[in-house]
């Protein structure tokens, strides 16, 4: 795998799989207070939210560069590239792996993830923002 820079891999990732053209994957990589990784990826068919997961595992080795992400039996393995821009790697369900490049999106190049009101007022347009910070413990 390619050395990163001082980059990590939390925010939003976005690719498509070869074999599904028509689907998004999304990988949301967070990280706590302490240190540790975790997140949630989403299925993406036709615009839409297909499904939603939580990542049993992630994990980056900055000696080299390596993400690590899990969920159920599937793994994706990636080298996060110098710029901290792109993850090219593979998903592995078990059988053949196949190539997924991911790129880092904002929220934003997201539509359908973090749905809140806009601060229009009523009628209410929704907005996709990440949840505002209220203090009371929840990300």
């Amino acid at each position: 795998m390619a050395a990163a820079s001082n980059a990590k891999p939390v925010g939003f990732w976005k690719g498509q799989r070869v074999s599904q053209p028509d689907w998004d994957l999304v990988f949301e990589i967070t990280e706590t207070a302490d240190g540790k990784l975790g997140g949630f990826g989403y299925w993406f068919e036709q615009g839409g939210i297909n499904s939603t997961f939580a990542l049993d595992a992630v994990s980056f080795d900055e000696s080299d560069g390596t993400v690590r992400l899990r969920f159920a039996t599937v793994v994706y393995e990636a080298a996060l590239d110098a710029t901290g821009e792109t993850l090219a790697g593979a998903l592995d369900y078990g059988e053949e792996p196949e190539s997924l490049t991911m790129r880092r999106v904002s929220v934003e190049a997201v539509p359908g993830l973090h749905a809140r009101p806009s601060t229009g007022g009523e009628p209410y347009v929704y907005s996709y923002a990440a949840p505002r910070d209220v203090g009371d413990g929840w990300d």
